[in-house]
Order: structure tokens, then sequence, then C-alpha cells
């Protein structure tokens, strides 16, 4: 059985009920990389805890995103040497759905992130004086300020789904 097959055997969960019960705008994050050979026997087993987000009959989502960080890449080299406090910036493109949204997350000492999600019109990547005035008003004109750029473009397609207080 393929991984999205699994998916597809999960009961479904509608985007609004997901978002009222786990938007998770501010949480602990745990992120655990499962071989995709592997994923179907862990679905199975959580499965009756598990359901899968469906849009119009889809469980598989496009998703288009644009990193912007300094020239020295602080945001970038602050994740990968762990530093207690640290930043993400991004635009996000929700391809299936044509919504757009400025991303600032924030990382706190107790490991805690908060993400502040902004939507906009128009241009899949947008980042100009509004968006860094945005961005001013959560980290600071220090980060706002300096010369923020394009630095990585990611393109993925990915399920998500709600783990436990199934309905």
């Amino acid at each position: 059985m393929t991984a999205l097959a699994a998916v597809e055997q999960l009961a479904p969960v509608s985007l609004d009920e997901l978002n009222d019960r786990a938007e998770l705008t501010t949480r602990r994050d745990r992120k655990y990389l499962v071989p995709l050979e592997v994923l179907p026997s862990v679905l199975e087993a959580v499965g009756p805890l598990c359901r899968a987000l469906e849009i119009d009959g889809r469980r598989e989502f496009a998703y288009d995103t644009m990193y912007y960080d300094s020239p020295e890449l602080r945001s970038f080299l602050d994740t990968a040497r762990r530093r207690p406090f640290r930043h993400k910036i991004r635009t996000r493109r929700y391809v299936d759905s044509g919504r757009n949204w400025l991303e600032v997350k924030q990382r706190s000492r107790r490991g805690i992130t908060v993400k502040h999600r902004f939507e906009y019109e128009g241009d899949d990547h947008r980042f100009g004086d509004d968006e860094r005035e945005i961005v001013a008003g959560i980290l600071g004109e220090e980060v706002a300020s300096s010369d923020l750029g394009e630095k990585l473009t990611t393109r993925f397609g990915r399920s998500t789904l709600l783990v436990g207080d199934v309905a």
C-alpha cells in the first residue's frame, strides 16, 4: 500500500474543523522522519486516532514557499546552530486554493513556536514595504531593515493529519 493510499483509509476532517481543533499558531513542534515504506503500517496502527484533511475529495495538497533571509543567512544559521531564539520569514502559496500568506515564525528559549499569518492578494511571493512593516512589528526594525531577500524556494505536496480528539 502506498502512503497516500494509507492516508485515504483514514476518516476525513474538514479544513474548518481542523482549524477549530488545531490551528497551531502557538505550539511546541515535534517532527519525525518516517520512511515512506513504513508510513502505511504506522497509519494503520494509529488510524483510529487519526483523521486526514479532506477538501473537495482530495487528501494531498501542493505548497509553494519562498524563504527570506539576510545576506549572511542569519535565520538559516540560527536554526542550524539551534539558537534558542530564532525566526523564519516566508511567503507561502497554497496552490490548490490560490491563497497567499506571509508567515513569520518565532521560536522561544522554551521551544515554543508562535506563527503569525497574514493573507494577501496578488503576486505569489510578494515581499514589499507592507510586508517589511509587518516583520518589523513582530521581529523588530533591525531584522526588517536588513537586506532581506529571497533565499530558498520549496515546492512540495503534503497530507495533513489530525491526531487525537477524533469525533
